[in-house]
């Protein structure tokens, strides 16, 4: 009978425990350009190492725009490339994914020289 008073603190516990949010997984949009207009068909790379193969990659839409999910928090390297007549362009950026709770949105802007 003493112990029956530890059943509404367990059942509080647990209640509390399970109202905790989860850390959210990062978002990443990339905004990719050259000369103030926006790059349609750039090809975005995103890397956690510079010295590995990119472990996501997306081409931009006509809006110049990529958007990268499900990203871990941690660093990243990102190099935006667009093949042209007479070349390549790219720009390279770092940005970090932090753990939150959640919104867990990134914008990244890149301009293409």
């Amino acid at each position: 009978m003493r112990k029956l008073w530890m059943i509404p603190v367990l059942v509080l516990a647990a209640t509390l425990a399970g109202c905790q949010k989860e850390k959210t997984d990062g978002e990443l949009l990339v905004e990719v350009s050259y000369q103030n207009s926006p790059a349609g068909n750039a090809t975005v790379y995103l890397y956690t190492d510079t010295l590995l193969p990119p472990v996501q990659q997306e081409r931009t839409d006509v809006a110049g725009e990529a958007y990268f999910t499900k990203l871990r928090p941690q660093h990243y390297y990102v190099l935006a490339k667009e093949h042209t007549g007479s070349g390549i362009r790219s720009a390279w950026k770092e940005i970090t994914v932090y753990p939150r709770t959640g919104n867990n949105f990134y914008t990244l802007s890149m301009i293409l020289e």
